[in-house]
């Protein structure tokens, strides 16, 4: 005799879960948290970097391409403090 997990009763028995699936799935969004937070970190660190005077412009830069994070922010060489191109 086994003991079958308790449905709601809108739920048909046909939609089980292969086993393990939910717990892969839950596992992957953990892993994809935490890159999003590493990734939150390394452009915080940056952004420290660069407000502190630590880094110079072309080295923030360049560590955003070395960390291929370039793509993720919004700048272009040349743009002005207001946002536009001198």
């Amino acid at each position: 005799m086994s003991i079958q997990p308790a449905l709601p009763a809108n739920k048909p028995q046909s939609n089980l879960e292969p086993p393990g699936q939910r717990e892969f799935l839950i596992t992957s969004l953990r892993a994809a948290s935490a890159r999003a937070r590493l990734l939150t970190n390394t452009f915080d660190t940056i952004g420290t970097s660069l407000r502190h005077r630590m880094i110079s412009c072309d080295e923030a830069v360049a560590w955003l391409v070395e960390e291929g994070l370039l793509a993720e922010i919004e700048y272009r060489p040349g743009m002005s403090t207001e946002g536009g191109t001198k």
